[in-house]
């Protein structure tokens, strides 16, 4: 058993040794300050002028496109403003040439009426004429035509009584033939 713990003993894992200390880094000291020659100083002045002429001109462009972009939204909502108008004019009005050709033919219409309507006066009045020389003459007497009826013709009679209704008479009329 001395064995077994020692097997277990000499296993274990040795320990984990500390981390070494991070080393500071070195400060940097600032370069010393030394003066530009003249002609540096000229050319950054420019560069720092000429960056801002940049940026003011970012911002007028930006200005611009903005602008740009209202007045092609303005003119996108007039022209569809334009084309419901359009719609809407073209199926409720008519144009000058079409109620000059209305008119005209109102026109026409109107004295094809009037004549028409003489017509129709003349012939009322013929009519009229016809009526009077009709009514002042007399009329033929008619003699009225006897019924032809058949020379042996047979027939019975049958005296209707007060309460009969159709079907006895109808009854009384097939005896007499079936008697005949």
């Amino acid at each position: 058993m001395l064995g077994v713990v020692a097997v277990f003993v000499f296993a274990q894992a040795p320990p984990v040794p500390a981390p070494a200390p991070i080393p500071n880094p070195p400060v940097e000291k600032p370069a010393p300050k030394t003066t530009p020659p003249a002609g540096t100083v000229y050319y950054a002045e420019q560069f720092r002028r000429l960056r801002g002429e940049i940026e003011e001109l970012k911002g007028a462009h930006a200005l611009q496109q903005e602008q740009s972009d209202k007045l092609k939204n303005k003119i996108k909502f007039l022209t569809d403003e334009n084309l419901k108008l359009n719609r809407r004019l073209a199926g409720n009005f008519a144009t000058a040439d079409e109620v000059k050709a209305l008119q005209v033919a109102l026109k026409e219409l109107d004295a094809n009426r009037l004549k028409d309507l003489a017509i129709v006066q003349k012939a009322l009045a013929d009519l009229g004429k016809l009526i009077q020389k009709v009514a002042q003459q007399k009329a033929a007497p008619v003699e009225p035509n006897p019924p032809a009826v058949a020379k042996n013709f047979k027939f019975n009679t049958h005296k209707v009584e007060p309460g009969e209704f159709l079907g006895t008479i109808i009854i009384a009329y097939n005896r007499a033939y079936k008697e005949e």
